[in-house]
């Protein structure tokens, strides 16, 4: 089982704010090299027009073995929905892919910087956008 706690900064490719995202998220090995799992994530955006957003996740990661027993890069991708607030309420899809280093410093805990992308399905009024973050993580390994 591997839980997971990261925050990062996201920058939208076309207009809107920069978010800042606080996510948990949560997995369990199916082999030794994939994890499945389920994450959520809090944003708080500033800009032009402050807007709040929540996201649930599903989650696919595969982790590549190198030599050095304590690295590990990953590739990440996963479905889910996002909720706006901010001069009204939407509900979109999204997809989110995910590149990055899953490095131990402890026995059963890592830290995991990674480059997210996502996008965000339009829904009626709302356009679609697509968004690109740096994330940091801690794992703890269980």
């Amino acid at each position: 089982m591997d839980l997971g706690l990261s925050g990062d900064l996201q920058f939208p490719h076309t207009g809107g704010s920069t978010n800042f995202n606080i996510s948990g998220a949560v997995g369990r090995y199916v082999s030794h090299s994939s994890l499945v799992g389920v994450g959520v994530g809090v944003f708080a955006g500033w800009g032009p027009q402050p807007i709040q957003e929540f996201q649930l996740s599903g989650r696919y990661r595969y982790l590549f073995h190198t030599r050095n027993p304590k690295i590990f890069p990953f590739l990440e991708a996963g479905p889910g929905v996002d909720v706006t607030h901010g001069g009204g309420t939407s509900t979109m899809y999204m997809v989110r892919g995910e590149a990055g280093v899953k490095c131990f410093i402890a026995r059963n805990v890592s830290l995991e910087p990674a480059y997210n992308f996502v996008y965000i399905g339009s829904h009626q009024t709302v356009p679609s956008a697509s968004v690109s973050a740096l994330t940091i993580g801690l794992a703890f390994t269980l």
